[in-house]
């Protein structure tokens, strides 16, 4: 099943970790790592290498002033006491980029002069590198995020790998977004499936597996009854073949075998069965992902395959227990009456999706 969004409590928790481990070994990340991890965790600041006040963006870059060999990407790594909104951006001093240093564009003998005068205790020269340092390093970070659909997608940047991926299953116009009770990049993820003209029944049965990571199987030609309009029945006396014997079949219902198909789920927890069924959390996106995957081409029912031990007693008359969120007992929908453990997974739940 896809997981619960962590609260704010969680993420600020984590997000507190993250910064220590960064700040207490930032030797052992990644350039673009560490500036991706802190514009995630933070993004009331604002982006790298836009038009912004730098000193709102969450990193402030500065390149190194030593010749030595660089060990790591990153020198030096500071990060602000109560970082956040307002507060000073962190600073990071790079080793593979910038004027000066042993990657530095411009000749060594500036670097040698910044290093002299910053150990004069004079910066002043430093400083005004690092004003180009800065731009072009952000540069250069978001020219990655660009070329990164991964990073580009979570950053909110102009993201053109999403929205072809939306345009391959009809989802390319803006008023066809966020209309479905599954996630708009959910729907580009399985883009693959959904996009051919064919839909094999595997492909079913992967797609809803995976999405709730489930066992899921597909079962084909389950058929149903299919009632005929009245201009669609023949009578004794007319003209044509239809009423012949031997042409003509009594009845106004035909049996269409290949009208629908069964998704077979489970062996299911108690949880996962009772968010499937209508009214739990999981029930209308199994019904989109059905409908989306199907087209409308054949019905698809859901079976709902409970693990034998998770089948709750039921006394008629009786309460269920529905404390701590569980569900009552509900008719054709998860009880079972009987007087000794069942020596099988039930499968007689069965929805229909489509």
């Amino acid at each position: 099943m896809p997981a619960a969004p962590p609260t704010p409590a969680e993420r600020e928790e984590a997000n507190a970790r993250m910064r220590r481990a960064i700040a207490d070994s930032p030797t052992s990340f990644e350039f673009y790592q560490v500036v991706r991890l802190l514009s995630r965790m933070h993004p009331e600041r604002a982006r790298i290498g836009r038009w912004s006040d730098p000193s709102n963006e969450v990193a402030r870059f500065r390149a190194s002033t030593s010749l030595g060999f660089p060990a790591s990407e990153l020198q030096e790594l500071t990060i602000p006491d109560a970082f956040g909104a307002g507060s000073a951006p962190v600073q990071m001093l790079v080793n593979f980029f910038g004027l000066t240093g042993p990657q530095g564009v411009l000749p060594h003998i500036y670097t040698e002069h910044a290093s002299a005068r910053a150990r004069a205790r004079d910066t002043a020269f430093r400083d005004f590198l690092d004003l180009f340092n800065h731009r072009a390093i952000s540069l250069l970070f978001r020219a990655w995020e660009k070329n990164n659909a991964v990073v580009a997608h979570e950053s909110g940047a102009e993201d053109h790998l999403y929205e072809h991926l939306l345009d391959l299953v009809g989802m390319g116009s803006g008023g066809l977004q966020n209309r479905l009770p599954i996630r708009d990049e959910a729907v580009a993820f399985y883009s693959g499936l959904l996009s051919v003209r064919s839909r094999p029944a595997d492909g079913l049965a992967r797609l809803v597996g995976d999405y709730f990571d489930v066992p899921a199987t597909v079962e084909q030609f389950v058929g149903e009854w299919r009632r005929l309009e009245s201009g669609g029945q023949c009578a004794l006396g007319e003209e044509g073949n239809a009423g012949r014997l031997g042409f003509g079949v009594i009845g106004d219902a035909v049996w269409d075998p290949q009208a629908r198909v069964r998704v077979r789920l489970g062996p299911l927890t108690r949880e996962q069965f009772d968010a499937f069924v209508p009214g739990g959390s999981a029930h209308e996106a199994l019904r989109a992902l059905a409908r989306l995957y199907a087209d409308d081409m054949v019905g698809v029912d859901a079976q709902l395959v409970l693990t034998r031990l998770a089948v709750r007693p039921c006394i008629l008359d009786v309460p269920g227990d529905t404390s701590a969120g569980q569900r009552g007992p509900g008719l054709g929908r998860g009880t079972w009456l009987a007087s000794r453990p069942l020596a099988r997974d039930p499968d007689e739940t069965t929805l229909r999706l489509s």
